[in-house]
């Protein structure tokens, strides 16, 4: 998220009085909570079939996932010599 819309967002929620920001919280924890209980399920479903050994660990770093770029190759695209393959 660029910083310039964290910051509007911000802005927004301190305008928010107290019973609002307390609505948000709780709307903003149930997502959470459903998100990584529907994460833990699809792991455990996928370990469980053998699909995966374990599940992978949660991720506590986000500023390298963040920061990613892709690596520069030189030549063709991969993706146009997956196409003139398949002709």
């Amino acid at each position: 998220m660029a910083s310039a819309t964290l910051e509007h967002l911000l802005q927004e929620i301190k305008a928010l009085d107290p019973a609002e920001r307390a609505e948000l919280r709780q709307r903003l924890d149930s997502l959470d909570s459903s998100e990584e209980a529907v994460i833990r399920e699809v792991d455990h479903r996928l370990t469980e079939t053998g699909m995966l050994e374990s599940a992978p660990a949660p991720i506590t770093d986000w500023s390298r996932i963040l920061d990613w770029q892709p690596v520069k190759m030189e030549g063709r695209p991969l993706s146009e010599i997956i196409i003139e393959e398949r002709r």
